[in-house]
């Protein structure tokens, strides 16, 4: 009777969790804000809109790849990957 009750409890999270990951999914990618910084280097003048990214301590950079993560599987679903 346990191993009834744990197989159907994972059937329910594992469709609970598909369908989160459709509602996600389903928008389209994730939106990556731009954030316009500049930086002068040896007199040359950069500009770079997702340089944040390239901060790993910014919480908001794992939510978008958590979200990037969501879309990808959504999008890859039943499909053979191949080298």
């Amino acid at each position: 009777m346990r191993s009834i009750v744990a197989t159907v409890i994972m059937v329910l999270t594992m469709l609970n969790s598909n369908a989160l990951a459709l509602d996600t999914a389903s928008t389209g990618p994730p939106y990556a804000e731009s954030q316009v910084l500049t930086e002068q280097r040896f007199g040359i003048t950069y500009t770079d809109p997702y340089r944040w990214m390239e901060n790993s301590d910014d919480a908001a950079l794992y939510v978008w790849l958590r979200d990037q993560e969501t879309y990808t599987k959504h999008k890859r679903r039943g499909r053979c990957v191949t080298n």
